[in-house]
């Protein structure tokens, strides 16, 4: 599996730009990657699936973070993947 972090997501406008005004100067594998629209939809679904669990991670990780949060966290979580 292909993990596609999010400053690809980000930065896919500019890769595009910067592959169409070098377009004779880029290696065709890496043309092709950032123009693959399949990519870009799966890192999106990637992206989308894991945001919950980054968002607990970090509510559950603060200083004042306490078992009653966590619990609240994961009954969240819980609903979210019901959802999914």
């Amino acid at each position: 599996m292909l993990i596609v972090p999010v400053p690809y997501l980000q930065n896919r406008g500019r890769l595009v730009q910067i592959c169409e005004d070098h377009r004779e100067q880029i290696i065709k594998d890496i043309y092709k990657l950032v123009n693959d629209v399949k990519l870009v939809r799966n890192a999106e679904s990637y992206r989308n699936r894991t945001l919950p669990i980054v968002v607990a991670l970090d509510r559950s990780q603060r200083d004042n973070s306490s078992i009653a949060v966590a619990v609240e966290i994961w009954n969240e979580l819980k609903k979210v993947n019901q959802v999914m």
